[in-house]
Formats: structure tokens, C-alpha cells, sequence
């Protein structure tokens, strides 16, 4: 089934789950095996969703809003945000200093 969803479910053409278990129904039948129920099968996709999922069926701007979010910035951390300056950080260091 983890096989199937792989290779039929999570591609770009983003078949239904109704479609995709169809299929593995009929392939079962032909290999002469019990096929999950629809059910099972919606819980197993279900069991997967997230980043990865969203970037193999939707691509990766789609996916894009799933992705970790970066609570601290150092020198490594890649760029982030749909948009130039969306996603601003401040710096909240506190410092002794005197105004005339």
C-alpha cells in the first residue's frame, strides 16, 4: 500500500484517493491479494501529509507554506518568505546608550 501511494498517489497528475485506491483495488485483484479498504487507505495518506507530500503532488511553491519555520537567523540559514522583506526579524539586544 506505502508502495502504491508512493507511485500512484504522491505524482504531479494528483489523482483523488477515491482514483488512487481504484487502482490499487484492481491491481490487488489481478495479483490475487486483499486489498485495503478505502478507509485504510485514506489513513495511510493521511499518516503522510505534510511538506513532502504537498511537494511531490502540488510542486514546490505550493509546498513552500508547509516548511519549517526558522526561529533563529545565523549565516546558514536559507532564504525565506514568498516575497522580498515578507518576513522581517528584529533584534531585540538590549544596550547601554545615552541620548543628548
Amino acid at each position: 500500500m506505502d508502495e502504491f501511494i508512493d507511485k500512484d498517489y504522491q505524482t504531479l497528475k494528483q489523482k483523488t484517493k477515491r482514483a488512487s485506491w481504484l487502482a490499487l483495488r484492481l491491481e490487488c485483484d489481478q495479483r490475487d491479494m486483499i486489498a485495503p479498504s478505502y478507509k485504510t487507505y485514506r489513513l495511510a495518506i493521511r499518516r503522510r501529509s505534510g511538506f513532502e507530500q504537498t511537494l511531490k503532488r502540488r510542486g514546490h511553491r505550493a509546498a513552500y507554506e508547509k516548511e519549517t519555520f526558522y526561529w533563529e537567523l545565523d549565516l546558514k540559514t536559507p532564504r525565506h518568505g514568498d516575497r522580498p522583506l515578507e518576513i522581517g526579524h528584529i533584534d531585540h539586544t538590549q544596550l547601554d546608550i545615552e541620548l543628548f
